[in-house]
């Protein structure tokens, strides 16, 4: 159930990043988070989170400067905001899953009209100019097929929404994203170098080797070491992949599947 009386506020703030922590609660971590990046000229809002507070609002009290929302997928924990905002950035490949994560909106697929929002589709990698700061964005499928990933050149972060978490979900893309498909991902991330992950379900940054700690679990995946996970509001046959205790262990890891797509995502 969510907690819609959950404030927002910034949990991770530095040279023009503000991690800011979305009212409403998800399973397993409890809570999701949007951040805003801002240039000397413009800003980013990466995911804006389920849309029962007013992040819109938020924001502009964070700059004055424009802002361009960005989901990294089309949950709606992560774009639920959007009527907030006249304009939203997704990847092409989410499109097909708008319908199915928002059957009550309203969607016109020729002219990209989301209830009022107007969507602007990524179809490619690409950088942004923000003004003294450059960003890149760049596909990284796994938790859904158009899950995209963020670099800040500047800080050399990474702001990965659900494709980097302690446990990742990989039962939410239509169809399964394949393992070895996903561990490209993973490496695409790690090419950056980067200085630290801000995920969509962490306060805080995640280390760089938590990219390395997902390819080992990737790597070392066995069906036989994997155990139910009992969440039947969301869905049937899910388990679980992973080390470590649970949420609040430094050392949990892992990812959840759907036992009905194994042989796709052994494929």
């Amino acid at each position: 159930m969510k907690d819609v009386e959950q404030a927002l506020f910034t949990t991770y703030e530095a040279d023009g990043i503000f991690h800011i922590q979305c009212s409403g609660l998800v399973p397993g971590p409890g809570h999701v988070y949007a951040t805003l990046i801002v240039g000397d000229q413009s800003a980013i809002l990466w995911d804006n989170g389920f849309g029962d507070d007013k992040i819109g609002e938020y924001v502009h009290e964070l700059t004055s400067l424009p802002v361009m929302p960005v989901a990294s997928h089309v949950h709606q924990d992560h774009m639920g905001a959007y009527a907030q905002f006249q304009d939203l950035w997704v990847h092409e490949k989410e499109l097909q899953s708008i319908p199915r994560m928002f059957p009550n909106e309203t969607f016109d697929r020729d002219q990209l009209i989301f209830g009022n929002t107007q969507l602007h589709v990524i179809s490619e990698d690409f950088e942004i100019d923000l003004g003294n700061r450059k960003v890149n964005l760049f596909l990284t499928p796994g938790h859904t097929q158009g899950s995209i990933c963020l670099y800040d050149q500047k800080t050399k972060l990474v702001f990965a929404g659900d494709t980097v978490n302690q446990r990742v979900f990989l039962f939410c893309a239509v169809p399964p994203v394949p393992l070895k498909k996903y561990r490209e991902s993973l490496e695409k991330i790690k090419r950056m170098n980067c200085s630290g992950i801000l995920a969509g379900h962490h306060p805080k940054p995640l280390q760089p080797s938590w990219v390395d700690r997902l390819i080992d679990m990737v790597d070392g995946f066995t069906p036989q070491k994997a155990y139910t996970y009992d969440r039947k509001d969301m869905g049937s046959n899910l388990m679980l992949f992973t080390e470590g205790k649970g949420f609040g262990d430094p050392d949990y890891c892992g990812f959840a599947y759907c036992s009905d797509e194994l042989e796709e995502l052994i494929s």
